[in-house]
């Protein structure tokens, strides 16, 4: 059984940089972001509901997935590249 202990170490400090004057916007924004799966097959079996909300996207991401579907839908949208 795990125990919440640190027995035998001492407690570490957080690998990331922290000051107090940091500031954090908690504000709520009016943008929506959605994770849409390609899913298995090919890009002519794309769900009806991810192929509507890749087309009302402003913006695409994740490389793979980009190369993967049907290059019409990026058409006029900021394609970000990454993993």
């Amino acid at each position: 059984m795990r125990g919440s202990s640190h027995i035998g170490s001492e407690r570490r400090k957080p690998d990331f940089a922290q000051t107090k004057d940091q500031k954090c916007d908690l504000s709520s924004g009016s943008g929506q972001l959605s994770i849409v799966g390609l899913g298995p097959g090919s890009a002519d079996l794309l769900a009806p509901a991810a192929k509507e909300a890749i087309e009302r996207s402003q913006v695409v991401g994740y490389r793979r997935y980009i190369q993967l579907m049907d290059q019409k839908l990026l058409e006029g949208k900021k394609v970000i590249s990454t993993g």
